[in-house]
């Protein structure tokens, strides 16, 4: 779990973890310094983290990285501070499948909206992404694989991409599975800079500059300026008729 600044959010993500009927895991938590009064509610559970540091990083993929370096557990998955499993039982159902041939273990998502929530279909890798297929929180990666490729810090909002994108590259086993496995705010940190994210994942996929590239970025930034002066209201019930 990644932390910075979110005394408002953070227990939420701790209870959602502490109540899976799932316990053979460690709970590594990196936080980046926070001075909100975070630190005071981890430390309320610090008998419960395998591994607890506070100090400054380079970011939210920074802070992954080191989480990674002290995983000891055969998986991988990363919750940011807000997020939270589907459900209580959401790992004992993942581990109750035969993944042996699995790298990669992903599935559906609940996105949380100001209006309610949606439930996200997970994709796999195409020509025509605009971001991740899928949502890093939906998804639990061999950590051989983590430890040897990490985070590419130089994309400071698509490193995640561009890491599931280099093992799908590699010819990596990625495995679908038919289920929700997290909720997450859809207001997050690369939601809100559309462009900055479509940039780095046409660079991570090695398809910048092309007229496809020019016409995407085109309609991102128009659709972008146009949802800034849309009201509230309407856009929620746009995206209501979209996901009901």
């Amino acid at each position: 779990m990644v932390t910075f600044n979110a005394s408002n959010c953070v227990e939420l993500t701790i209870q959602s973890i502490l109540n899976q009927d799932y316990s053979d895991y460690e709970y590594i938590v990196m936080d980046g310094g926070s001075t909100d009064g975070t630190i005071d509610i981890l430390s309320q559970y610090k008998h419960k983290f395998a591994y607890l540091v506070s100090e400054p990083d380079y970011g939210i993929y920074d802070a992954m990285n080191k989480a990674i370096d002290r995983a000891n557990s055969e998986w991988i998955i990363f919750m940011n501070a807000g997020d939270s499993f589907a459900n209580d039982h959401v790992l004992s159902d993942v581990f109750s499948m035969n993944h042996e041939g699995a790298d990669v273990i992903y599935g559906d998502s609940v996105g949380l909206y100001s209006w309610g929530c949606a439930h996200l279909n997970a994709r796999f890798f195409s020509d025509n992404d605009i971001n991740l297929p899928f949502c890093h929180q939906s998804t639990l990666v061999r950590t051989k694989w983590m430890k040897k490729y990490k985070f590419d810090l130089k994309y400071k909002v698509a490193a995640d991409y561009n890491f599931f994108h280099r093992l799908y590259v590699e010819g990596k086993s990625f495995e679908y599975i038919n289920i929700p496995i997290a909720k997450f705010d859809m207001g997050g940190f690369s939601s809100k800079r559309v462009l900055q994210t479509y940039q780095e994942v046409t660079l991570a996929a090695g398809k910048r500059y092309n007229l496809m590239y020019y016409y995407t970025w085109m309609y991102l930034w128009i659709r972008s300026y146009v949802i800034k002066r849309l009201p509230q209201q309407l856009i929620n019930r746009v995206r209501i008729h979209r996901y009901t």
